[in-house]
C-alpha cells in the first residue's frame, strides 16, 4: 500500500494529498512523536461526548448487578461498600481549578470549592499552576490515571485476598461485563476514529465509526475470551498447589514444583503489568485490522507490547506528559465556560442572588430549578473526565500503530477499510461481456 504523501506520488497528485492530509507527511518522517497527535483527536468534540456519554453510563450497570445481586454489602468490609457506594454513584468530575481562598484559614495553600465562582472571581495564575500540580501528584484520582482506577480496579478485589462471597462476586461480574461492554464499544469508536486520523490522514465521522465496527462486534466483544482461559490455567496450578500444602506431605511436593510456581507467577505478575497496553492493543487491532480475531488480537498485543519493553516506558512517559498537558487545558477550559455562564447569569439578578439561588432551602420550584441547572453544570464538568477516557483509547491506538511499524514493519497507513461498493452479482449481459472482452468466451457469431 502507498504510503499518504510519499515520493512516489508527483505533481498535482503530490499536492493535492498535502493539502487532504498536511500532517501524513510529518508522520512519515517522524513516527516516534505520533502520539503528539492524539491529543487534538481526543480534544475533538465528538470524542469528548462519546466518552463523556460512556463516563455517565457506567454507574448504571453497578447499580444494576447492586440491585440484583447484592443489595447491601452489610457483612463485607469497609473497603468494599465503600467501593459498592462509589461504583453506583453518579460520576464525579475530577476537581475544578477554583482557586478562591478559605474564608477559615488563612494559609495560603489552602482553598475553598464551596462557594460557586461568578465571573473572573478567584481566578489566577498560582491557582492554575496549583492544580498543574495536583494533576502530577494525584494522577489516579485527578490526573491521566483516573480511567485506568476506575476501568481495572475492579480486578484489585480478584487480586486483593480479601474472601468474598458468592453474591459478591456475582455483583463484580455484573458490574465488570457491563462496563467492559461499554467501554469496548466505545474504546472501539474512539481507537477507529483514532487509526484513520493518524494512519490515513482524514476524519471519520461517528457513525462512519460504528458501521467499521459493528460487523467486528463479536471479535470485540469476545476479547477477554483467550485472557479468561490463561488466567483459569494459571489458577489451575496455583490452586493446585494450595491443596497440595494441606497436608505435610503435599508441603513437600509443592516445594519439588516450586520452580514450576515461580515461572507462573512470574507470567502473572507480567501480564498484570502489560494489562493496560495489552487491553487497548486488543480493541484496537480489531477495529484496524482485517478479520481480526480474539486470538490474533491477543497475539498482537502481547506481541506489541512485550518485545520492545524500553520503548513501550519511553511512550507511556511521552503519553503520560501529553495527557497530563490536555488534561490542565480542557479543566482550565471548562472551568472558564462555567464561570463564563455563571457571569452572564450574574448581570441580570446579581451575584448575591446567584449565590442564593444554589443555597439550601425549601422553596420547591427554586430546588427543582438548582437541580436542572446543577445537571447541566455536572454534565459540562463530566467532559473534563471524558478527556481523560478519550485520551485512554486515542492514544492505545496510537501506540499501537507506532509498535506495529517497530515489531512487524507495517506502515502506520495500513489501515482496513471496508469496501463502499455494493456486492451486486452482474447481470448475465454484463457477465458475457465481460468474457467476451477477456477472451475467456468465443463470439457466438
Amino acid at each position: 500500500m502507498a504510503k499518504n504523501g510519499s515520493t512516489e506520488r508527483s505533481g498535482d497528485g503530490m499536492r493535492e494529498d498535502e493539502e487532504a492530509a498536511p500532517d501524513s507527511n510529518w508522520l512519515d518522517r517522524y513516527p516516534q512523536f505520533a502520539i503528539v497527535w492524539t491529543l487534538p483527536v481526543a480534544l475533538r468534540a465528538s470524542s469528548l461526548l462519546i466518552a463523556t456519554l460512556a463516563v455517565a453510563l457506567t454507574p448504571l450497570g453497578w447499580w444494576l448487578s447492586g440491585a440484583v445481586f447484592l443489595g447491601e454489602p452489610r457483612a463485607a468490609s469497609q473497603e468494599f461498600q465503600m467501593f459498592f457506594t462509589e461504583s453506583a454513584a453518579p460520576a464525579s468530575p475530577p476537581p475544578r481549578p477554583v482557586v478562591l481562598q478559605s474564608p477559615v484559614s488563612a494559609t495560603a495553600n489552602q482553598y475553598s470549592t464551596e462557594t460557586r465562582p461568578v465571573g473572573l472571581d478567584g481566578i489566577s495564575v498560582g491557582g492554575y499552576v496549583a492544580h498543574a500540580l495536583r494533576l502530577i501528584a494525584n494522577p489516579l484520582s485527578e490526573g491521566i490515571g483516573r480511567p485506568v482506577k476506575r476501568l481495572f480496579g475492579p480486578l484489585a478485589w480478584l487480586f486483593g485476598g480479601e474472601s468474598l462471597s458468592l453474591y459478591q462476586w456475582l455483583y463484580l461480574a455484573g458490574g465488570s461485563v457491563w462496563m467492559f461492554a461499554l467501554w469496548s464499544f466505545c474504546g472501539a469508536i474512539l481507537a477507529r476514529k483514532t487509526v484513520l486520523r493518524i494512519g490515513l490522514g482524514r476524519e471519520a465521522s461517528t457513525l462512519e465509526a460504528i458501521a467499521d465496527i459493528l460487523p467486528r462486534s463479536r471479535a470485540l466483544f469476545m476479547l477477554p475470551k483467550v485472557p479468561l482461559i490463561i488466567l483459569v490455567m494459571v489458577l489451575v496450578v496455583g490452586g493446585s498447589a494450595g491443596l497440595l500444602t494441606r497436608s505435610n506431605w503435599g508441603v513437600f511436593l509443592a516445594g519439588i514444583g516450586w520452580p514450576l510456581i515461580t515461572l507462573v507467577g512470574l507470567f502473572l505478575a507480567a501480564g498484570l503489568i502489560l494489562l493496560v497496553p495489552v487491553s487497548l492493543f486488543m480493541i484496537t487491532a480489531v477495529v484496524a485490522e482485517q478479520s481480526c480475531d480474539e486470538f490474533e488480537a491477543f497475539s498482537r498485543g502481547i506481541s506489541y507490547s512485550s518485545q520492545r519493553l524500553l520503548w513501550l516506558l519511553l511512550y507511556t512517559l511521552a503519553a503520560i506528559v501529553v495527557g497530563t498537558f490536555g488534561a490542565w487545558c480542557i479543566d482550565a477550559f471548562l472551568d472558564l465556560v462555567l464561570r463564563s455562564v455563571g457571569w452572564l447569569v450574574s448581570v441580570g439578578v446579581g451575584a448575591e442572588r446567584y449565590h442564593e439561588v444554589f443555597s439550601p432551602g425549601y422553596v420547591a420550584s427554586r430546588l427543582y430549578g438548582a437541580q436542572i441547572i446543577g445537571f447541566f453544570e455536572w454534565l459540562v464538568a463530566l467532559m473534563a473526565d471524558g478527556f481523560r477516557y478519550a485520551f485512554l483509547f486515542c492514544g492505545g491506538a496510537t501506540l499501537y500503530l507506532r509498535f506495529r511499524l517497530l515489531v512487524d514493519e507495517t506502515e502506520i497507513d495500513e489501515i482496513h477499510e471496508p469496501s463502499q461498493l455494493p456486492n451486486v452479482a452482474p447481470d448475465p449481459l454484463r457477465r458475457q461481456l465481460d468474457e467476451l472482452t477477456s477472451g475467456d468466451r468465443k463470439d457466438p457469431s
